[in-house]
């Protein structure tokens, strides 16, 4: 396909200037530059239900919390700064900085005894005040009254150490668990407003695994703190349709793969209404991770079909449906090749008259890395793609990622699953970072410079 002016604003401009008319020549060929593309470096999120932080890892075994003393005071913090040494700001507060065998720390640091520390063979290789303990700084201790809250002090080493627990049980009388980290999958993020999103959270019980839609707000540049009660139980990748700047429906995914919609009035959700079924065989007998839009008088609702085998689009009214993409459609070479699945749609308009869509796709992109004569093939990896539209029927796509590297990175984490928030300023999107496997690691924002 031919990178004519007219597509090339049709394709990069409206990341950064939305309201991108379609005269003159204008040079968007996007920076190249390894883990950047149209938007600046990833920022991640901190994503907070009350003062716990979500650990999403797949490997998270249950809650995580400190014993400390009823009535224990908190220490209020924004940033690492206005935290004692040995302590991290968690979730607005200074607490002890923790680790566990499946949650390491930091490089340059090592776990010992729960808490992540500073590795030593002598005490004036440790921070003033504390000691050479068992290959790690430590502090010193006598009783654990000194250890600060959530520490006790090992009476064999004579140092602090933290005092882990998962329930009050395990605190015994006038203390209680004080819950830092939950066990929750976190899933397709959508925005609400500039400062609000919705998305799924698949939190681990003793029962089983149990999803939820939860609200969630931008409390701070880094952090989005979840509201404690749940917009809807069982029900997944939830996606607001938004008429006149607020939320008139809001789309969500079924567990037997249907789409419903529900009355979003005055934050409060009516009954689901099944407005979607896989009827086609190209839908392999699934459609989910909805995403709808009103363009041009008509409500258009896009999703992903079968385990990401295409995103389709029907129109709401009439029921009319039709395939848009698939993996073998976005193959671009040298950018983005031997594409495994595309899914997970996300559609906004401009006030430039355009409709967007940003999508993900599993594929490699980029090319080999070298050392020497050895060649270090990439790996697979989750990224953001992009196609839009002056009609809704015709789509230019972006040809290859948004975030584009041109070398191997093995350690980058991808993106998946996105939400657009656009403005004559720019645009933001909130999306699920993914490790090397596509597992969620967390939750990230891409702004536009």
């Amino acid at each position: 396909m031919s990178l004519t002016v007219r597509s090339l604003c049709l394709r990069w401009a409206a990341l950064l200037f939305p309201s991108c008319g379609l005269a003159g020549p204008v040079d968007l060929e996007p920076r190249v530059d390894p883990g950047k593309g149209a938007f600046g470096e990833p920022q991640a999120l901190e994503v907070c239900l009350g003062t716990a932080r979500l650990d999403p890892h797949p490997g998270a075994l249950g809650p995580r919390g400190l014993c400390v003393s009823d009535g224990a005071p908190e220490r209020p913090c924004d940033g690492e700064d206005g935290c004692s040494p040995g302590e991290r700001c968690l979730c607005g507060r200074c607490t002890l900085d923790t680790c566990r065998p499946n949650a390491p720390c930091d490089e340059g640091r090592l776990c010992r005894d729960g808490l992540c520390t500073t590795p030593c063979q002598h005490n004036h290789e440790c921070p003033q005040g504390q000691v050479c303990s068992g290959g790690g700084c430590a502090i010193p201790c006598q009783q654990s009254g000194g250890c600060g809250r959530g520490g006790r002090c090992d009476l064999l080493s004579g140092t602090c150490r933290a005092d882990s627990c998962e329930n009050d049980a395990a605190c015994g009388a006038g203390r209680y668990c004080d819950l830092t980290e939950l066990p929750a999958g976190i899933r397709e993020p959508a925005w609400l407003s500039a400062d609000q999103v919705v998305l799924e959270t698949r939190e681990r019980e003793k029962e089983g695994v149990r999803s939820r839609i939860r609200r969630a707000t931008l409390n701070a540049p880094r952090r989005l703190l979840l509201e404690a009660t749940p917009l809807l139980e069982d029900a997944g990748a939830p996606a607001p349709l938004r008429s006149g700047g607020a939320p008139k429906y809001l789309f969500t995914e079924t567990a037997d793969g249907r789409i419903e919609r529900r009355l979003f009035s005055e934050n409060v959700l009516g009954s689901g209404e099944v407005v979607l079924t896989p009827q086609e065989p190209w839908e392999q007998g699934r459609v989910g991770s909805p995403s709808a839009v009103e363009f041009r008088g008509e409500t258009l609702l896009f999703y992903e079909a079968g385990d990401g085998t295409a995103v389709g689009v029907v129109q709401v009214s009439s029921g009319e449906r039709r395939r848009l993409l698939t993996p073998t459609s976005l193959v671009s070479p040298g950018r983005w090749e031997k594409i495994e699945w595309v899914g997970a749609p996300d559609a906004v308009t401009t006030s430039g008259g355009l409709l967007l869509v940003y999508f993900t796709a599993r594929g490699v992109e980029g090319a080999s890395a070298w050392q020497g004569t050895q060649e270090f093939p990439p790996d697979s990896n989750e990224s953001l793609g992009l196609m839009a539209s002056e009609d809704g029927i015709h789509f230019d796509i972006a040809p290859g990622p948004l975030v584009a590297r041109r070398s191997n990175l093995r350690t980058y984490l991808g993106e998946r699953e996105s939400a657009a928030w656009i403005t004559e300023q720019g645009a933001t999107l909130i999306f699920v970072a993914a490790d090397a496997t596509g597992a969620a690691a967390g939750l990230g924002l891409l702004r536009s410079p």
